[in-house]
C-alpha cells in the first residue's frame, strides 16, 4: 500500500493513518440522522450491544495496545444497522442474521490489520460471537491444524 505522500506503508496502520485528515480540515461532517440507526432506537441498542463484545473480547485484547479498535467498532456498528435496517422502499424486513455477518467482517478486518502489524491475537470467534459454520463433521478452531479426521 502507497502512503497519501506516495511512500510504501510500514502497513495497514500506517496506510491508514496516512489518509486520516486533521480535525478541523473538513468543514462539513455527515449529521448523526445518515447514520442507518436512528439514535436511541432498539435497532441501535442491537448493534452497540453486538459490537460491543468486540472490545471485550479477550481474544483481540493483544492488538488494542497497537491499533485503536474504535474505527473497527463503529464501522461494526454501521455495518449492523445497514444490515438490519428495514429495506422499506425495497418491501423486505429487517435480517438480524445478515446484520451480524456483515458486522463480523468488520471484526474480522480489525484481526486482518492486527495481524498486518505483527501481532497475533488469540482465538476470538466463538460459537456465540462471530462464528464460523462448517460442512457436516467438521468444526471451526482458530488455532487448528487445518487436517480432517479420517
Amino acid at each position: 500500500f502507497k502512503t497519501y505522500t506516495g511512500e510504501e506503508s510500514r502497513g495497514l496502520a500506517d496506510f491508514v493513518q496516512s489518509w486520516v485528515v486533521p480535525d478541523g480540515e473538513c468543514e462539513e461532517k455527515l449529521p448523526a440522522g445518515n447514520h442507518p440507526c436512528p439514535p436511541g432506537s432498539s435497532l441501535d441498542t442491537a448493534a452497540t450491544n453486538f459490537c460491543k463484545r468486540m472490545l471485550d473480547n479477550e481474544g483481540l485484547h493483544t492488538c488494542f495496545s497497537t491499533l485503536n479498535p474504535m474505527p473497527y467498532y463503529e464501522s461494526c456498528r454501521w455495518s449492523y444497522c445497514e444490515a438490519a435496517a428495514p429495506q422499506s422502499a425495497k418491501g423486505a424486513s429487517s435480517d438480524e442474521k445478515l446484520a451480524v455477518d456483515f458486522a463480523c467482517h468488520s471484526v474480522d478486518s480489525y484481526v486482518r490489520a492486527c495481524r498486518g502489524e505483527g501481532i497475533k491475537p488469540e482465538v476470538w470467534r466463538t460459537s456465540d460471537f462471530c462464528p464460523i459454520e462448517c460442512g457436516s463433521g467438521m468444526e471451526y478452531r482458530g488455532c487448528g491444524s487445518g487436517e480432517s479426521k479420517s
